[in-house]
This record gives structure tokens, sequence and C-alpha cells, in this order.
């Protein structure tokens, strides 16, 4: 995978952690409207923006590196949601979460 690959892949992990990081935020921000218990909300327009513009960059990636090779740097995305969750959200991190966290990182070095 070359370098401005990598950074598209890269890419679609940040965006799309910040999506999940803005579902949580527009469940628990003032609502437009609920529908069937979900809170609309600009914050959840911008989540759901968010996870589009994540998945038009994995495509960029795909159509450049095979899937085997590229999906793992996905796993990127289970280790920064919680972490964002922890510094913005201040939600609480085990030791157990950081275990895999750092299990989870480690797993995409030795793919990649």
């Amino acid at each position: 995978m070359n370098f401005s690959t990598l950074v598209l892949a890269l890419g679609s992990v940040v965006v799309a952690t910040a999506g999940q990081i803005l579902m949580r935020l527009s469940q628990t921000s003032p609502a437009l409207a609920v529908v069937g218990g979900i809170r609309l909300s600009g914050a959840l327009i911008l989540a759901l923006t968010c996870h589009g513009v994540a998945a038009v960059l994995w495509l960029l990636v795909v159509a450049k590196v095979p899937v085997s090779r590229a999906y793992p740097i996905t796993a990127l995305t289970h280790a920064l949601v919680p972490l964002a969750a922890c510094i913005i959200l201040r939600e609480a991190l085990s030791w157990r979460t950081l275990l895999a966290l750092t299990l989870a990182g480690g797993a995409v070095l030795v793919v990649r």
C-alpha cells in the first residue's frame, strides 16, 4: 500500500470515528424530532455525513488495494472510538478495554 492510499484509509478511519462520536452526541443533544425513539438532530445529520464520507474514502482505498490487505486498518476504528469517547464524552476506559486497544493496534501493524 503506498502512502497516499494509506492516508485515504486512515482518513476513512478517523472520519468514521468522528461519526460514531457524533451519533452518541446526537442522542443526547436537543432534537428536532423523535422518530421511533431516535432523536433527529443536526448532530445526527453530521454523523451520517461523516459515515458517508468515510465510505467514499474507503471505496477509493479498495479500488487500489486488495480488501484482504486494506481491511485490517479498519480495526483502528475499534481503538479510536473508545479513546475518543473517553476524551470527548468523558466515558470510562477499563484496563481490559485498554488491553484490547493495544492488541488491535499491534495487529494492524503486523498486517500492514
